[in-house]
């Protein structure tokens, strides 16, 4: 048309174009509009092995999922890890182990949502063993109430017994002159006296508080930690660690941020007064014999302190009613 237009002395002018290449013509040589978008698109489909967020289903409190959560962060599962599927086997069969309180744990993972169910292992009442075993006193003491369940009794009440004394016997002839064996079990409630000793150093050096508790926080995506500030190690400080996913407006990123609390501590030179040595003192005595007798019940006690110039002497004597049936081993 163009060159008909110039035989007849005519200028041609274009007031509009139509067309997809007239559209595309503009970008032409902007090739990142193009690689941008699939570059986008590859990188979404690659994310899909990447955890983006992770939901907890089943019957589990607000703490037993905070403590599955940070058994998780542990074994590295945590929002923007990659998974795989023997990760995630291995996984659930290392919280079956090591957590006693699970019955059951599944992982599902799926589209970067990581699924966990759980549910709470049912108490199991203690089971005991069914081997003829004498129950023999613990302690010496004065029996004030026996009461046989099983086997057959061989102190009665009233009857003063030594320690390794025979309480109740998981054998006994019959006419025939036959062993009957079963299974011992009673309980046997005496009156006991006994003494605890411990020495109480007067001073000693300990690990005290030096400041207040400081609070550090950290961007961490997939296996790398990005401080957000400036950190200073802290010698003999105590810390805790504790994580949560990072959101935007609601949408749930591949990224969890870290906070770790700091208490720094130092080493301080403690003298205790008299009275407090003697508190220490009293109080190691007294769970040692809660250690040994649970169900004591203290009826009069008596105190001798031997002091000397670096450490306090402490013997605790104590009158007490306790369960002495204690089962013969070997």
């Amino acid at each position: 048309a163009s060159r008909q237009a110039r035989r007849c002395r005519t200028r041609l002018r274009v007031q509009k174009k139509s067309g997809l290449w007239f559209r595309l013509r503009p970008y032409r040589g902007r090739w990142g509009l193009v690689i941008g978008p699939l570059v986008f698109c590859a990188a979404l489909a690659a994310m899909q092995q990447m955890v983006w967020a992770i939901r907890y289903d089943g019957d589990l409190t607000g703490p037993q999922q905070a403590a599955l959560r940070q058994s998780l962060y542990s074994m590295d599962i945590y929002e923007g890890a990659v998974l795989t599927q023997e990760k995630i086997r291995r996984t659930e069969k290392l919280l079956l182990s090591q957590s006693g309180e699970l019955g059951w744990v599944s992982l599902n993972f799926g589209k970067g949502r990581l699924v966990v169910e759980a549910v709470p292992a049912a108490q199991k009442p203690a089971i005991e063993g069914n081997e003829p075993q004498d129950l023999v006193a613990k302690a010496d003491g004065r029996i004030l109430e026996i009461n046989v369940q099983e086997g057959f009794a061989a102190k009665t009440k009233g009857q003063t017994v030594a320690q390794g004394d025979v309480l109740v016997t998981a054998g006994k002839p019959d006419r025939n002159g036959r062993q009957l064996a079963t299974h011992a079990k009673a309980v046997v409630t005496a009156q006991v006296r006994r003494s605890y000793q411990c020495v109480q150093p007067l001073r000693y050096t300990a690990l005290v508080p030096a400041a207040g508790p400081e609070s550090r926080f950290s961007l961490r995506v997939g296996q790398k930690s990005i401080p957000l500030g400036r950190w200073e190690a802290v010698p003999q400080a105590l810390t805790q660690t504790k994580h949560q996913q990072l959101t935007v407006l609601g949408f749930a990123l591949p990224a969890t941020l870290e906070e770790e609390t700091v208490l720094p501590r130092r080493q301080q030179a403690i003298e205790l007064t008299r009275t407090q040595a003697r508190d220490y003192a009293r109080l190691a005595c007294m769970s040692q014999l809660y250690a040994q007798f649970p169900d004591a019940a203290v009826s009069a006690r008596q105190e001798d302190c031997q002091w000397g110039e670096e450490e306090l002497t402490y013997t605790l004597t104590l009158d007490f009613t306790a369960d002495i049936a204690a089962r013969l081993e070997g």
